[in-house]
């Protein structure tokens, strides 16, 4: 049901649509061409939304420290959250005013990202999803607050993952193969196991098929979430501040191309891409996604 905020926003609680995977695997990319080819905004990464526990109090004062307590959530990371365009204090207060009778944790984030609309000059009425990696291991917690949302696990090749994670400018990353080989194991057997649980509600989607074949690849993914299309709706600039504060996700703002394919086998040292395949569970997973284990 619709309701308003303090400031006479208007919150239309909708089915959310999670893209999520290991990391390195594309989620980025999808989320700008969703945005680009939808009426849907998705905010930069969200490390709260998968965290903050279901909301039961009733009391006015209950409901307030639960507003607070989740945006601290959502503000730990201050350099992610500056990518927002939100003011945390503003939101507090106006997540504070949601009418009594629609105060459930579903709400809360309802508006959360109504509100994020706005700051980027979207109307706040809005689809909105979500694109945070680490949320694949929170798929479970984020189907108790949305029973209906709608998930995108994004998959990719573990030795093209692996070869990105290392390379990718972070400093604790790189050169640090296993870590991203370790992190598409996990990712992976929890995207494995969503699919058996909650198979009407995800779809994947391949990073190659993502770059090869965009169109078609968005045109699936929008008919799946049930967004309808728009023209001329490109990623603005408030929406894309995180893609272009954070290097290592400069690529996602550019042309979309399949040069990144195979680099992973081209560009790992023979002894990693052995130390890769000897980590148990490996070779079956990626098999499983229509990978080559070679």
């Amino acid at each position: 049901m619709t309701f308003e905020l303090q400031d006479g926003t208007v919150v239309s609680p909708s089915t959310p649509l999670f893209i999520t995977g290991s990391g390195r695997c594309g989620t980025t990319l999808m989320r700008r061409l969703i945005v680009e080819r939808s009426a849907a905004v998705i905010p930069p990464e969200n490390y709260a939304l998968g965290k903050v526990e279901q909301f039961t109090g009733a009391s006015q004062e209950d409901w307030d420290q639960h507003c607070a307590g989740a945006i601290r959530r959502a503000t730990t990371n201050r350099k992610n959250w500056r990518t927002y365009g939100m003011d945390a204090k503003d939101a507090i207060r106006l997540l504070s005013s949601i009418p009594p009778q629609e105060r459930t944790t579903s709400n809360f984030w309802h508006a959360f990202h109504a509100i994020y609309a706005v700051a980027v000059g979207k109307p706040s009425q809005s689809r909105w999803g979500d694109k945070t990696p680490l949320n694949v291991d929170r798929v479970d917690h984020i189907v108790s607050i949305f029973p209906s949302a709608r998930f995108v696990f994004m998959v990719r090749d573990v030795l093209d993952v692996t070869y990105s994670y290392a390379t990718m400018g972070l400093k604790k990353r790189e050169g640090n193969y296993l870590y991203g080989a370790k992190r598409w194991l996990d990712a992976n057997e929890h995207i494995k196991a969503h699919l058996e649980k909650y198979q009407a509600q995800a779809i994947v989607v391949r990073y190659e098929d993502l770059v090869m074949r965009p169109d078609d690849t968005v045109a699936r993914v929008l008919d799946f979430a049930e967004l309808p299309r728009s023209s001329g709706n490109g990623m603005n600039e408030s929406e894309a501040k995180d893609i272009a504060t954070y290097k290592h996700l400069n690529n996602a703002l550019g042309e979309v191309r399949g040069d990144f394919i195979g680099k992973g086998r081209s560009g790992l040292p023979a002894e990693v891409r052995e130390a890769i395949w000897e980590i148990a569970g490996t070779r079956d997973l990626q098999r499983f996604f229509g990978y080559s284990a070679d």
